[in-house]
This record gives structure tokens, sequence and C-alpha cells, in this order.
């Protein structure tokens, strides 16, 4: 319904302070996993992003 676009951002996470080592570790363990490609190729989680500038900021 939102026609490809999504007018929220992942950019900020808010995390307890209490979690934030263990948070960050898992996350960056899950993040890297991700495969980036030709969302029509099996196995791709996530098309390529729009331009240079925000794939640096993502």
């Amino acid at each position: 319904w939102n026609h490809g676009q999504a007018c929220c951002t992942g950019s900020h996470i808010f995390v307890q302070a209490g979690i934030c080592d263990k948070f960050l570790a898992e996350f960056t363990k899950k993040t890297a996993s991700i495969n980036v490609g030709d969302p029509f190729s099996p196995g791709v989680d996530q098309g390529p992003q729009v331009s240079q500038l925000q794939y640096d900021v993502v």
C-alpha cells in the first residue's frame, strides 16, 4: 500500500544501557550476514541502495 516507499527510518535504534554491549554484538553479527544484490536472485536479502551516499549512510 505504500508503493515501495517507507516513511520511517531505521537509522536510529534506542537500546537500554544494561544490554547495549550484548545487543551491539548480536546486531553486528546479524547484519554482517545480510546478502545485498539483485533482489530477484535466490539468497539475496536486500536489493541495492539508491546511491553511494545512501550506501555509506546505511
